[in-house]
């Protein structure tokens, strides 16, 4: 089930800076790397996320709050 931008942003910000999110492309893990994609994609496109690291089996994704 997919979670809403709020959501996100509060997994974000739970450990506090550098406010990485981490998500394994594999097995089960990749469900939910693939619920959260589309509200991701979003907030990249709004500029508020970048994707910092990716490889075969993980990919790490930084929020920057908007000022």
């Amino acid at each position: 089930m997919a979670r809403d931008k709020e959501h996100l942003i509060a997994l974000f910000t739970l450990d506090g800076p550098p406010f990485g999110l981490r998500y394994r492309k594999l097995g089960r893990a990749r469900t939910e790397w693939k619920d959260d994609k589309k509200v991701i994609d979003a907030m990249i496109k709004a500029g508020t996320v970048k994707v910092v690291a990716q490889d075969r089996k993980t990919i790490t994704y930084q929020y920057t709050p908007k000022p």
